[in-house]
């Protein structure tokens, strides 16, 4: 059954996905579609009908997307640089989850299954690294099984902060950075207060090498998105 409301949300989402239009470019757009759907209601046609037709005259998202381009070339650069960089800061977030939830994984398994109290032999090493490639492998599947569905919703969602809740946006900048210097440190030390020096170093050699693999892999990704053309 075709809802007005909802389409016209649909309609709107597909601008909040480009890069090309500001809160402003995306207002004026919808009172022009109200407008034009209030005239062609007036001429005896149905919502659905009038929705359709004031789309098309209107033009399609990514006709519109190259117009306003040509508009706002500083403030496409500017959402480019920012979504970039909270790329770079989900990324290091991501990788720092991983870190401590294998870390706490690994303790737990070698203190409560092999009765492990002093963490100072290689297997411990070899045990969290295996972890840490199972939990990054799980999350790069889902990531990439999706046609990277979770990457849009989140630019999608980026997007929408960065037209209309920049504060809010900014607000989650801050705890994500907060949580990558500190919290997660913090959480770190807690874990890491029984194990052996030698093998620490050692695992997080290991650690590091299996995530500057992924996290270049997610580095092409967000570049990707980030000059994605609307469709």
């Amino acid at each position: 059954m075709f809802r007005l409301k909802d389409s016209i949300e649909n309609w709107k989402g597909k601008l909040y996905n480009s890069n090309s239009f500001t809160s402003s470019d995306i207002e004026e757009l919808e009172s022009h579609l109200l407008d034009e759907i209030d005239i062609l209601k007036n001429k005896d046609l149905s919502e659905e009908e009038a929705f359709y037709i004031a789309c098309s005259r209107l033009g399609s998202v990514g006709l519109l997307s190259s117009e306003f381009t040509k508009i706002n070339t500083n403030s496409i650069y500017l959402k480019r640089v920012v979504w970039f960089l909270g790329g770079y800061i989900l990324i290091s977030f991501i990788q720092k989850l991983i870190t401590i939830f294998s870390l706490f994984l690994t303790t737990y398994i070698a203190n409560k299954i092999y009765a492990i109290t002093t963490f100072n032999s290689d297997p411990f090493f070899y045990l969290n690294l295996t972890i840490s490639i199972v939990i990054s492998i799980i999350f790069l599947y889902f990531l990439f099984s999706t046609r990277y569905q979770l990457l849009l919703k989140i630019q999608s969602v980026f997007n929408y902060l960065f037209t209309f809740k920049k504060f809010i946006l900014m607000l989650l900048f801050i705890i994500l950075i907060i949580m990558n210097s500190l919290g997660f440190t913090i959480l770190q030390s807690l874990i890491i207060s029984r194990i052996d020096i030698v093998i620490l170093q050692k695992m997080m050699m290991g650690e590091n090498i299996f995530i500057i693999i992924w996290s270049m892999i997610l580095c092409m990704i967000f570049l990707s998105l980030t000059f994605r053309k609307s469709k």
